[in-house]
Order: structure tokens, then C-alpha cells, then sequence
């Protein structure tokens, strides 16, 4: 039997992105949301500038620079899950463990898969956002 870190996340966490509306004005959600998409890119092009120096770019760096990249994935992770972007919080995870282990390739890997989650979790935060001030 698999356990619950094998399944895919979904794209978005309806119970996590719900439970802000039950706290909040519509229009307060959605000032969240756009400032956490904001801050999200922001990140992930940080994340694309890692990944576009290269596998080896944290092999070679000093520790502050490989500090620097695993607090970068680390807020990645919390502010996407803040907001019910799972499967981008999971992806985020995973490389944070792959800086904080060094495997270089796993790097690479978990920073394309990241970068490659942008567009579908942001337009199904931003989808999620305009359905709750419709409603």
C-alpha cells in the first residue's frame, strides 16, 4: 500500500484555498491572492535564474548562496501551500531537499518541475479567486 507522500497533489487544495474565504471578505481574498501570486513569481523567476546557471551552479557556490536557494524553495513551500497551491508547495519541498542534499541532478530535475507547475497553479488560484467574488 503506498503511503500519502506517493500521490500527486492536486493543483490546488479547495480546502485550504475555501478555508480563507470562511475568514475573510471576498475582496480581502483576493488582495491575498494576487500579492501571493505576485510574491510567488517573483520566486519562481529567482528559481529560473538558479536553474538557467546550470546543474552545477550551487556545487560551486558558497554555502550563503546555497542557503540563499534553499530558504528561496522553503518560502516557495510555505507560500503556496498558504494559499492551496499543493502541488507547487510538494514541488517546492522537493528542492529543498535536493539543495539541502546536494544531489545536483535532483536539483535540476525539481527545479524544472517547479518552474513547470507556474501557469496551471496560478490560473487555478486566479480561477479560484474570481468564482468566490461571483459567487
Amino acid at each position: 500500500m503506498p503511503d500519502d507522500h506517493s500521490a500527486t497533489p492536486p493543483i490546488l487544495d479547495r480546502t485550504t484555498f475555501d478555508s480563507l474565504a470562511e475568514v475573510m471578505a471576498p475582496d480581502a481574498v483576493m488582495t491575498v491572492v494576487v500579492e501571493a501570486a505576485e510574491d510567488i513569481g517573483e520566486r519562481l523567476d529567482r528559481v529560473a535564474a538558479m536553474a538557467a546557471r546550470g546543474e552545477d551552479a550551487l556545487e560551486s557556490a558558497p554555502a550563503s548562496a546555497e542557503a540563499e536557494a534553499e530558504l528561496l524553495a522553503h518560502d516557495l513551500a510555505g507560500l503556496s501551500g498558504q494559499v492551496g497551491l499543493a502541488a507547487m508547495a510538494a514541488a517546492a519541498r522537493e528542492l529543498e531537499r535536493a539543495i539541502r542534499t546536494g544531489e545536483e541532478l535532483h536539483i535540476a530535475a525539481a527545479a524544472d518541475a517547479l518552474i513547470g507547475l507556474r501557469e496551471e497553479s496560478l490560473g487555478a488560484l486566479s480561477a479560484a479567486a474570481r468564482r468566490l467574488i461571483l459567487d
